[in-house]
């Protein structure tokens, strides 16, 4: 019995490290592509509407890669757990930015758009792994 109990342990302990993998997989594709869009800002003078849609399209780059290496693990329902990465990694970025933001506030609407977007990428990654 106490067997069968380790190994079930060590499984769940493995998933959970698989998923903190994915998550963090998607935050490094999130760093790198904002490293390369504040060296467009500096270098190609984007505009700030600009700025913002690929702001967005990294969100839901990010969300992407987590769902579809969340989704890799999974048997049946790899949309349900690729949306489930895709949430994860939002309030992964969430704590993250209210980590770092000093005295600015982001409206609801901008965060809900954010949350959408990481949803549906994650659901996007969960489909097509």
């Amino acid at each position: 019995m106490k067997q069968l109990l380790k190994k079930e342990n060590a499984k769940e302990t493995k998933c959970w490290l698989y998923y903190t993998k994915c998550l963090l997989l998607g935050v490094l594709i999130c760093i790198v592509l904002l490293l390369f869009i504040s060296a467009g800002v500096y270098f190609l003078d984007f505009t700030e509407k600009i700025t913002k849609g690929l702001f967005m399209a990294v969100y839901f780059l990010g969300a992407f890669a987590t769902g579809y290496g969340v989704a890799g693990r999974a048997q049946k329902k790899k949309f349900l757990h690729g949306i489930l990465g895709g949430i994860a990694f939002f309030f992964l970025l969430l704590i993250i930015s209210f980590l770092f933001r000093q005295g600015d506030k982001a409206s609801g609407a901008r965060i809900f758009s954010a949350f959408l977007l990481c949803a549906a990428g994650g659901m996007l990654g969960g489909m097509l792994k």
